[in-house]
């Protein structure tokens, strides 16, 4: 019987990855939406700094470079998205490879 125990053993350690990797998803998954959270509330602080701009050219330059800062913040946490989504992606491949 030592075929039977070893294939009990090596479901128990699939079934054992399997919730690791699905730890790991979600884990991930709120780690984007932390991310999420963290941008929108770097845009809303650039948002209330620019509306405080004057209406004179100073004003202007000043709002045009909040609005290039909010692009740099945007495109920042765009790209830490864009990695944690591939992480997602990998660990959701690797748990499909292991089959329910």
């Amino acid at each position: 019987m030592p075929a039977v125990r070893s294939a009990r053993a090596d479901q128990g350690e699939v079934a054992i990855r399997r919730r690791q990797l699905t730890n790991e998803i979600e884990f991930k998954e709120r780690h984007i939406e932390s991310v999420r959270n963290e941008m929108n509330a770097e845009l809303e602080f650039l948002r209330a700094k620019k509306s405080r701009a004057s209406n004179n050219l100073a004003g202007a330059t000043w709002e045009q470079s909040i609005s290039y800062e909010m692009s740099a913040v945007v495109s920042t946490y765009d790209m830490r998205i864009s990695r944690l989504r591939d992480d997602v992606a990998r660990l959701h491949a690797e748990r499909d490879r292991l089959g329910q």
